[in-house]
């Protein structure tokens, strides 16, 4: 895959997946294009951001295949 064709709706997906809350952030989200990740403050105040890149690298991919399998046999 070429840098043209990276889509990181994957990435979005994964960054929900592995949220978890702590002080500054209590919910997070996909916004509606499934582009970015919208993260939900304490205060019920929205942030958006682009997500993480877990799957761009064959190594940031595999961690976050471990990290998914690990919290999914929880």
């Amino acid at each position: 895959m070429s840098a043209s064709d990276y889509d990181n709706a994957i990435d979005v997906l994964v960054e929900v997946a592995l949220f978890d809350a702590d002080k500054e952030y209590v919910a997070v989200r996909a916004n509606d294009a499934g582009s970015k990740v919208i993260y939900t403050d304490d205060a019920g105040r929205d942030r958006t951001y682009w997500a993480r890149d877990w799957t761009i690298s064959s190594v940031r991919l595999t961690n976050a295949a471990d990290e998914l399998r690990a919290r999914s046999s929880q």
